[in-house]
């Protein structure tokens, strides 16, 4: 297996883990296509995230521009929470700023991608995806995308749409000057024995959250969630994100994803 696949591949079991200490078990045995859409959708994702920082040689705020320009596109086209009311020019604010500052980027694809290197480390000598591959991965991932509107109601409002637009087209521009000088060096991978611990609890905490806090399931955010793994998935969350700002303003050095 080739090592950049290899890595969207770890990546994406964590997200699984992640997405199911939500959902739990018992989401899993009534639906479990949901399991294998997810897969479809978090794989191109992450293959395209990675190659992305691997061509670029992304630094750890580099790599969170452009996780957040494919969170921005799954809300843009996916049934996103953002556009559930309460709304301000078509967006709930606060849902936006939560799903992308503590589950998308944080959550879903630095620690994740930290975890990835750890236990299997870069080779920054495997070829890149073509043109046409990037092209045709990118379309597989925004045609997952649209398949989750045949299992979940959509609220998006026109407004609400361009105004996510214009957030994706100055992500986008805010992450090209970002990159307008390329790394030629490879970055030297960190260990972080914080980061270390951190993923190792999520992993904990995601397997006992979805086997163990399945009590009360209940129609949450346009899916099936399990209320109290939701509540507490949500502080468990905010917490260790708080943990990640901490130990990367301290220690001043970038996070290696």
């Amino acid at each position: 297996m080739k090592n950049h696949f290899k890595t969207a591949i770890i990546v994406t079991l964590f997200n699984l883990l992640a997405e199911y200490s939500l959902r739990g078990i018992n989401n899993f045995k009534e639906m479990p296509l949901i399991s294998i859409l997810l897969f479809l959708n978090y794989l191109p994702y992450f293959i395209l995230l990675e190659d992305l920082t691997a061509r670029y040689k992304l630094k750890d705020y580099q790599f969170a521009l452009a996780a957040s320009f494919f969170g921005l596109l799954w809300m843009l086209f996916g049934p996103s929470v953002i556009f559930i009311p309460p709304l301000f020019l078509g967006i709930n604010w606060q849902r936006l700023l939560f799903v992308i500052l503590f589950w998308w980027v944080p959550i879903q694809s630095v620690l994740p991608f930290y975890f990835a290197n750890r236990i299997s480390a870069r080779n920054w000598q495997h070829p890149l995806l073509s043109r046409k591959k990037f092209t045709l991965t990118a379309l597989w991932f925004l045609g997952a995308t649209l398949a989750f509107r045949f299992f979940a109601y959509s609220f998006n409002n026109i407004l609400g749409f361009f105004v996510v637009l214009g957030l994706l087209i100055m992500n986008f521009l805010v992450f090209k000057k970002s990159i307008a000088k390329k790394e030629i060096e490879e970055p030297i991978f960190r260990k972080n024995a914080v980061l270390d611990l951190l993923s190792i609890f999520m992993i904990i905490f995601f397997v006992f959250s979805a086997t163990r806090l399945t009590a009360d399931p209940d129609f949450h955010f346009l899916t099936y969630l399990n209320k109290t793994a939701l509540d507490v998935g949500i502080k468990i969350s905010f917490i260790a994100v708080l943990i990640m700002l901490a130990q990367r303003l301290f220690s001043k050095k970038s996070i290696s994803v």
